[in-house]
């Protein structure tokens, strides 16, 4: 008898030996440094700490109040921690699946069945009975391949994910807000030295126009510096413009109903800033966003493995205990209890063609995983290169200009004595006096794009 009921079993693993061939195509394997780094890795970390308050080595208050109020208050922040806890909760729906599912039914039926209706001609009365069952049901899916446990490993490696890339948000708008900040200090700086190269031009045309009345100097030359005064004006109103769009944007970023305020506040980095001869790549990996990258590499390499695993047999167990009656007073009699085991086995005979197709869509997206991965590792390279190039000649030409800077000064200073002995005018002194503005102008711009490009190196690091 045991032989007639194994035999079919044997029939069907035969089938699905023959109809449903793993493909063997080659995919691309996970590097063994790379692969170490996840043995383990089935927790994630919703609420992890920023890993490096970047933006304090500015020493800056204001900038600190403006990142904290622009990471806790940006909508778009929110977003991508939202993001962050529905990858988790997606893993904690895989593994539910791991567990025996438990639940309780019960019915109460009444029947009234006809005198054909289970023995025909036997008896002319009709029969009415109450079906009354009450059962407790536990399934279990005993996921033998581990199947199930690579759904939760893909799972696990998404959330990962997405918590990294939350990561990225929080770097992208804190490098957004730090950049338009200091925009916003770098024209400030330039307005206000503007307003006093006004004023200079002002005292040179209060001190032209005295010629002019002694005949020693023409209305052209007058004229000239008016144009000038102009001139500068209308720079001062462009640089007043860039303010108040560079307020706009803070303010679109901190995303808070307060009034901004801020104030001209001096860099406090030490000048010239130090720049490494050389930096490792390995900086450039520790960025969130290849990161993330890894963590999808990893989730898809295990969805893989489920699709693998599709072609194997399923096997689950599902066991029933009740009471089960047609006469309601002896509902809770021994002779009522009622049980059933039910082991079944799912065998996937004739559907290889899907199952292949669908493995052929993991390994695709496997290989897509990978070499957006190569693409970003080329392309993080590539912005630490650049960025720290910007910073080495955005150094070199603060040096430039603070040299440039020095020696107007001392023009300046010699000039001024020379017009205190009387042998010199008071017009060189006001022309050299312009010079030295022009000079500190662009030695704040210098100073300005120095800091800009540490802000990029710093992003390109990834924080």
């Amino acid at each position: 008898m045991w032989v007639g009921l194994v035999r079919p079993f044997f029939v069907c693993l035969l089938l699905v030996s023959c109809s449903s061939q793993v493909p063997c195509e080659p995919i691309f394997e996970m590097p063994e440094r790379v692969a170490s780094a996840f043995e383990g890795s089935d927790e994630v970390v919703v609420d992890a700490p920023w890993p490096l308050l970047w933006w304090e080595l500015f020493d800056d208050p204001q900038l600190n109040r403006l990142v904290s109020c622009a990471l806790e208050n940006n909508p778009f922040l929110q977003l991508s921690e939202t993001k962050v806890r529905i990858a988790c909760l997606m893993k904690r729906r895989a593994e539910a699946p791991l567990y025996p599912h438990f639940n309780a039914t019960t019915s109460f039926n009444k029947e009234l069945l006809t005198r054909t209706g289970i023995f025909p001609d036997i008896s002319e009365m009709k029969f009415a009975f109450l079906d009354i069952d009450l059962f407790a049901t536990l399934q279990w899916n005993l996921d033998i391949w581990g199947q199930q446990r690579d759904r939760v490993a893909a799972a696990c490696g998404f959330a990962q994910a997405e918590k990294f890339c939350s990561q990225v948000a929080q770097l992208a708008l804190s490098v957004a807000v730090a950049n338009s900040y200091f925009e916003w200090q770098i024209v400030k700086r330039l307005d206000n030295l503007s307003q006093g190269l006004i004023a200079s031009i002002d005292k040179e045309i209060e001190l032209t126009e005295e010629q002019v009345n002694h005949n020693l100097a023409s209305l052209s030359e007058l004229n000239a510096k008016k144009i000038t005064k102009k001139e500068f004006e209308e720079l001062q109103r462009e640089y007043q413009l860039s303010c108040s769009l560079f307020e706009t944007e803070i303010e679109t970023l901190i995303a808070s109903d307060a009034k901004l305020s801020i104030d001209e506040a001096p860099f406090k980095l030490s000048f010239p800033l130090p720049v490494p001869e050389t930096v490792s790549l390995d900086l450039a990996g520790r960025r969130p966003d290849i990161q993330a990258k890894l963590w999808l590499i990893y989730s898809s390499r295990k969805e893989i493995d489920v699709a693998q695993k599709e072609f194997y047999p399923n096997l689950n167990l599902v066991g029933q205990v009740g009471l089960s009656t047609i006469e309601l007073t002896k509902f809770f009699e021994n002779l009522s209890f009622a049980y059933s085991i039910n082991p079944a086995v799912t065998l996937p005979i004739f559907q290889g063609g899907e199952l292949c197709t669908n493995l052929s869509i993991s390994q695709e997206l496997y290989r897509l995983q990978v070499q957006e991965y190569n693409e970003l590792v080329l392309q993080a390279a590539k912005e630490l290169v650049n960025s720290l190039n910007s910073l080495v000649a955005n150094r070199d030409e603060w040096l430039i200009a603070k040299e440039q800077l020095f020696l107007q000064n001392e023009q300046l200073q010699l000039a001024e004595a020379r017009v205190k002995q009387n042998l010199s005018n008071r017009q060189n002194s006001l022309l050299l006096e312009r010079e030295v503005l022009k000079a500190e102008m662009d030695l704040a711009n210098r100073e300005g794009r120095a800091v800009l490009s540490m802000l990029s190196l710093i992003n390109a690091g990834g924080g």
